[in-house]
């Protein structure tokens, strides 16, 4: 077994076992492809934190201009002092504290994933006390009803009447009359 022209026996020579070991070609050459498949659209690939939070891989993908999809406040201190700028960091995840909701703001990340309604207004609200803007999709499981809400939040795109998880057309099956809008494609790796 080897890793990018080493055997791991010889690996295991130098370093103390066990051990992790990670392919930085293979890391870029995998988001070469699917940069590759994106490549002529406005799109930001992200890569999800939770798989393997790794500051190497972490520090690797940024440097190739990967995004990260994040799902804690720890989450998004690793992706940003990795190098991943705020402006592609993606904030998912269910049950998002108060404080972990005020230092996504306080960053400037690229948005929320909204899990409910009730979040969705928690998130309003405290973007109205700090004076700041919130982006997210509608990534909800239902039609929000209309409600007067502050000018807090930035609207990324329309409600579909089903949850897609993955929002490049490519990508959508067995939706029946889901619409996309013409807006930027989200994948997380």
């Amino acid at each position: 077994m080897q890793v990018e022209d080493v055997t791991i026996g010889e690996l295991a020579k130098h370093i103390p076992t066990p051990f992790y070991c990670y392919s930085a070609q293979a890391i870029a050459s995998n988001y070469q492809r699917y940069s590759d498949a994106f490549a002529g659209l406005d799109s930001l690939i992200c890569y999800a934190v939770k798989a393997n939070s790794n500051q190497a891989i972490l520090a690797t993908l940024a440097q190739l201009g990967a995004g990260a999809d994040t799902v804690s406040e720890g989450e998004i201190r690793r992706a940003l002092a990795a190098g991943i700028k705020a402006e592609k960091i993606v904030f998912a995840g269910v049950g998002k504290s108060e404080q972990e909701i005020r230092y996504a703001l306080a960053q400037g990340i690229l948005q929320f994933n909204v899990e409910s309604e009730p979040e969705l207004e928690r998130i309003s609200a405290l973007a109205v006390e700090m004076n700041t803007t919130a982006a997210y999709p509608f990534a909800l499981t239902r039609m929000l009803k209309p409600k007067p809400m502050q000018r807090s939040l930035r609207v990324w795109r329309r409600i579909s009447s089903a949850l897609i998880s993955i929002w490049h057309p490519s990508f959508i099956t067995r939706l029946r009359h889901c619409r996309v809008s013409k807006s930027p494609a989200w994948m997380c790796i």
